[in-house]
């Protein structure tokens, strides 16, 4: 499963150019450092934007009454940084 989410990262432009980069000189480890940086960064922002989205929806009832009373509590901003 974690290679279809790598995948999907990857059709990023930023992260497709730092990994086009990286192959140029698969010997420039700071090249690759950038491109798994820029990767994993990718991965993380969907995480978080996905989260969120599950938390708007909880909130305007789309999963019925007890996802519009927990939608709030599931704010990424209301767990705190992990």
């Amino acid at each position: 499963m974690f290679n279809a989410v790598e995948q999907a990262a990857m059709a990023d432009p930023e992260v497709n150019a730092t990994f086009t980069a990286a192959m140029a000189d698969v010997s420039d480890q700071a090249a690759w450092d950038t491109f798994y940086a820029t990767l994993r960064a990718r991965i993380a922002r969907s995480v978080e934007e996905a989260w969120e989205m599950l938390s708007r929806a909880g909130m305007h009832g789309v999963f019925g009454e007890l996802g519009n009373l927990v939608g709030a509590d599931l704010r990424a901003d209301a767990i705190g940084r992990q």
